[in-house]
């Protein structure tokens, strides 16, 4: 696995190369924007279930994501299942949203 990481990367610096040379073809290019715009649809579908989870939680608990975290960052909340899947969801969410925002390079997401 780290091995085919370090395969791809090198490949998407040799097309960095490319494409600051001028080098790339309008299909590279389509195909490039094609990926990465499956990428993103990908982790929105993801987000938006992950957001409907914590939303569930929210109404349970009778409190926010924010405020939970907050919480449990200086361990004011039990251990309890609930509060350890809360915690996981809202890493995940907050992955998904910077995967988002560096797939859409500033766009709306």
């Amino acid at each position: 696995m780290l091995q085919q990481r370090k395969t791809t990367a090198k490949r998407l610096i040799q097309l960095a190369h490319l494409y600051e040379g001028g080098q790339t073809s309008p299909l590279l290019e389509r195909t490039i924007d094609k990926a990465l715009a499956h990428e993103a649809d990908t982790a929105r579908q993801q987000l938006v279930q992950i957001r409907q989870d914590l939303g569930e939680l929210e109404n349970q608990y009778a409190m926010s994501t924010d405020e939970f975290v907050r919480l449990f960052r200086v361990g004011q909340v039990d251990d309890r299942l609930d509060f350890i899947d809360w915690a996981s969801l809202a890493q995940m969410a907050e992955g998904l949203e910077t995967r988002l925002h560096l797939l859409m390079d500033d766009q709306s997401l």
